[in-house]
């Protein structure tokens, strides 16, 4: 981390409320670090200028260290976000950093594969899509690193909460249906359509934002969810319009490939997109990425 970066994160840090109470201070940090050696390393008896100093050193040294997919710096900078907002001058100094320190390659440590084919909707092949993210996954020892969970199928809306709470995942792929303005088709007890809109499911992620950084919404007109979900994840992708079978797996096979060479979310996302004009199928300017930050990129 360099001076001024340094300088700028102990402004941050010294403006904290409560920041100076050495417990209130341990409790935030231990909060955010929960189970992280870095706690170890913590003097929470000293003042909070010198406090501010030390945690800096630290984290300058700890580019590796993971704190559920993010550096330890970038981590703490996203709790600041959630737990204290951005004020004129907070957010001045949050947008800073993170554009030094977060704006590189997000890391993405673990994917659940999410799908619903409610019998009222036409057939689609959820089975083959989380095959080629599997395949995709599997092909370099990078992406073999990343854990893909046991998929969830037949996806029903009161299995989402626990679904996720279980296992945390970085990034959430839900493949299936979408009706627009109604939602995205989960699957009800009896097995028909039941839809969940963006309100729904933004209150949902927002609860898993300490842990998961991106979602992927391979379903019809899932734009207006995927704008709901980004008011609290990182990255959110999403379709403008009716997308079939082959457009889906070819998107996905491109994204997860890129996620296995070590690209960023925003480089899959166009390798997705690029995936589906490499196989000839004219639809390849469907998806959408949307940032928290309010940001809606197309396919290049």
């Amino acid at each position: 981390m360099d001076k001024s970066a340094a300088q700028s994160y102990k402004m941050l840090l010294l403006g904290i409320p409560g920041w100076s109470h050495g417990g209130t201070r341990k409790a935030f940090l231990q909060d955010v670090f929960w189970g992280h050696a870095l706690l170890n390393q913590l003097n929470y008896q000293v003042s909070g200028d010198r406090a501010a100093t030390e945690l800096i050193e630290l984290l300058g040294g700890l580019e590796d260290g993971d704190v559920d997919g993010l550096t330890p710096a970038c981590a703490l900078l996203k709790a600041i976000r959630e737990k204290f907002g951005a004020g004129k001058q907070r957010g001045e100094l949050l947008a800073d950093l993170e554009r030094a320190l977060c704006e590189s390659t997000p890391r993405v440590r673990s994917v659940l594969v999410l799908a619903a084919n409610p019998e009222d909707q036409v057939l689609i092949r959820t089975d083959r899509e989380y095959a080629a993210i599997k395949e995709a996954l599997s092909r370099t020892a990078r992406g073999q690193e990343i854990r893909l969970h046991l998929p969830e199928f037949a996806l029903s809306a009161d299995k989402l909460i626990g679904t996720l709470l279980s296992a945390e995942p970085n990034l959430v792929h839900f493949a299936g249906h979408g009706g627009g303005a109604e939602g995205i088709y989960f699957e009800s007890p009896q097995g028909g359509s039941e839809p969940v809109t963006g309100e729904a499911l933004a209150s949902v992620f927002r609860q898993f934002a300490h842990c998961v950084r991106a979602v992927v919404l391979n379903a019809c007109f899932s734009e207006p969810q995927a704008a709901a979900i980004a008011q609290h994840i990182d990255y959110v992708i999403g379709t403008r319009k009716d997308i079939g079978d082959d457009t889906a797996i070819a998107f996905s096979t491109g994204f997860y490939q890129a996620l296995a060479a070590g690209r960023g979310i925003e480089d899959a996302f166009q390798l997705g997109c690029t995936q589906i004009r490499m196989q000839g199928i004219p639809e390849h300017l469907i998806p959408v990425l949307m940032t928290r930050g309010g940001k809606a990129t197309a396919c290049a």
